[in-house]
């Protein structure tokens, strides 16, 4: 669970933001990881792969307050739709769909299950690139949410507003 020592910001009725309280932040968090995800790209090998379109994302995000602490929370599955080239060769390409099974906060790993249109040898070589750096660039990325979401929370603007609504 990633929680934080930042002051959330809990509804008006929420004096000092000690009692519980959750934020639905599920929108947000969908908006954040398609936007991040689909600009993925990433050469390796004379070989382009991109990551363009998020087909399906199931899940849900929040941010609970409880005597004035934050906790992100979300959890996800996706399935993206990849396009690979050889640079050198841009005949040679292939499309296919990774999906992303389900994810959380407290993942250090992702579960990658991946499909394509037709098996070669330039596949093999895509889906290598696919489990191994790509894997490695989607994880940091799916694990910047809870970062995106604290910054969304703790926006200063927001803060003073509350402060001065309470007073």
């Amino acid at each position: 669970m990633s929680k934080e020592g930042t002051a959330g910001i809990g509804s008006i009725w929420n004096n000092n933001n000690w009692f519980y309280e959750e934020k639905n932040y599920t929108k947000f968090a969908k908006e954040y990881l398609s936007e991040q995800i689909c600009k993925l790209q990433l050469t390796k090998n004379d070989t382009l792969v991109k990551l363009y379109e998020i087909k399906t994302m199931e899940g849900e995000a929040s941010v609970t307050i409880r005597k004035q602490k934050q906790i992100f929370l979300y959890e996800f599955e996706l399935e993206i739709y990849f396009e690979a080239m050889k640079i050198g060769d841009p005949a040679q390409k292939c499309k296919g769909k990774v999906k992303v099974h389900e994810f959380n906060q407290d993942d250090d790993e992702l579960n990658m299950e991946i499909t394509q249109e037709s098996p070669a040898s330039f596949v093999d070589e895509v889906k290598k690139i696919l489990k191994g750096d790509m894997n490695d660039l989607l994880l940091k990325t799916v694990m910047s949410l809870g970062k995106a979401m604290r910054e969304k929370d703790v926006d200063e603007v927001k803060i003073k507003k509350d402060q001065m609504e309470r007073e």
